[in-house]
């Protein structure tokens, strides 16, 4: 028998695989059995149970999670993350914001409330006039100006030289702008060169004394220098007379153009029919002024309330006197005064001292109803010059006779002391 190993495709089996093979179709091979892990012991140990509604984690999740099991396992069953991944890191500086930089809030709360104190107080003297220019649907700048003529002086009545102070010189926001940081510049540029200026005085009179005490070829080196420290002076001089002239003119041109501003500003606002010509309203658009137009000072300003609500007297009395006026009789052909007395008895007590004003200066009221009345003055204007006559006598000195008929006319509950 022979031991010649047989060749494998002489099997039959064989053959059979091996062409099975060859025409690609192959058997799978079996998968290899895992070797089963050690469970994990203590707080290694994980839940098989997975919380409903939640999702298979993916594979950055999977490898984070690998990541946490490694260190666990090397930290002997509990992971520790370094101190330094809470705390938080060095803050950044903040970064400077881009553009020209805006007028703060405050500033536009200040301005808010002294123009409301100014408007609320010489309402009487200008509302009716400032309302015309709404009816006519404009006007002029002169016209304008003289509506503020009558009420220059006083404490808060300042506000009104702003519309006064200047010729008014048109110009565009962005000119007056710059003309305005050129004016506040120059100061301290001229006041820099006022210092140089007596450093250079000084040395000049030094070369003066050490020129007289020279002689030879000294002399002539210290004339030299001397020469060349009064030439730089008298430049200098030039240059200071120069800054002082412009900055002359310059601020004589900032006054006109702030005046044609605010007038113009002024005027495009009461011709706006979204605002009430209200103190209110006004100031929120006057408030920002000069630095930006009407618009966006009421755009800022819309939110702010008032520092304090306390309204002015003047207004305050214009608003009871108005009220008043439009609920009188129509048909009565004399002075309403009885009517205006039994108003104002009703009046409520806590009525921001209007009350007691009109209680204790009922003669001044009557007498300027009267007068206004006999001036036959049109509707809608007798308000405001009843508001004017009213204050006008309440305010003005008065001889003791006066005091004593102010007094016996006091208004009460009782009937009338007249």
């Amino acid at each position: 028998m022979s031991n010649r190993r047989k060749n494998p495709g002489d099997l039959p089996g064989t053959a059979v695989k091996f062409r099975r093979a060859s025409q690609g179709n192959t058997r799978k091979m079996p998968k290899r059995k895992k070797a089963r892990q050690k469970p994990k012991e203590g707080l290694d140990r994980f839940s098989k149970k997975r919380p409903s509604g939640t999702r298979k984690r993916g594979r950055a999740a999977q490898e984070h999670s690998g990541n946490r099991s490694s260190d666990t396992q090397q930290g002997g069953g509990l992971s520790f993350v370094p101190l330094t991944t809470w705390l938080p890191g060095p803050s950044e500086p903040a970064k400077p914001k881009r553009g020209r930089p805006t007028v703060g809030d405050s500033f536009l709360l200040s301005g808010l409330n002294h123009w409301l104190s100014f408007f609320e107080e010489c309402w009487p003297e200008i509302g009716f006039n400032l309302l015309g220019f709404r009816n006519r649907k404009g006007g002029t700048i002169e016209d304008l100006r003289r509506v503020f003529e009558p009420i220059q002086g006083g404490n808060r009545r300042d506000l009104a030289q702003v519309f006064l102070r200047g010729s008014p010189q048109e110009v565009d926001r962005k000119t007056l702008r710059a003309d305005r940081i050129r004016a506040a510049k120059l100061p301290h540029q001229i006041q820099e060169m006022r210092n140089r200026r007596f450093g250079f005085a000084q040395s000049c009179t030094e070369a003066e004394r050490a020129l007289g005490e020279a002689s030879g070829q000294d002399r002539e080196i210290i004339q030299a220098q001397a020469n060349e420290k009064k030439e730089r002076l008298r430049d200098l001089d030039e240059k200071l007379a120069r800054a002082e002239a412009e900055s002359k003119e310059l601020n004589q041109r900032v006054k006109n153009e702030e005046t044609y501003w605010f007038c113009s500003q002024l005027l495009d606002f009461l011709c706006e029919v979204r605002y009430a010509i209200e103190p209110l309203p006004l100031a929120r658009g006057m408030a920002g002024l000069p630095d930006m137009g009407w618009r966006e000072s009421c755009d800022r300003t819309s939110k702010m309330k008032r520092s304090s609500d306390f309204v002015q007297l003047p207004y305050r009395v214009f608003e009871v006197i108005s009220r008043i006026w439009r609920r009188r009789p129509k048909e009565v052909q004399i002075a309403p005064t009885e009517f205006f007395r039994e108003q104002i008895l009703r009046l409520p007590k806590k009525d921001d001292g209007a009350r007691g004003a009109f209680c204790r200066g009922w003669r001044d009221l009557r007498l300027a109803i009267e007068e206004c009345w006999t001036a036959q003055h049109s509707e809608d204007f007798m308000p405001y010059a009843i508001t004017s006559a009213f204050l006008r006598n309440h305010i003005r000195q008065k001889t003791e006779k006066e005091r004593m008929l102010d007094e016996h006319e006091m208004l009460s509950k009782g009937p009338a002391g007249t």
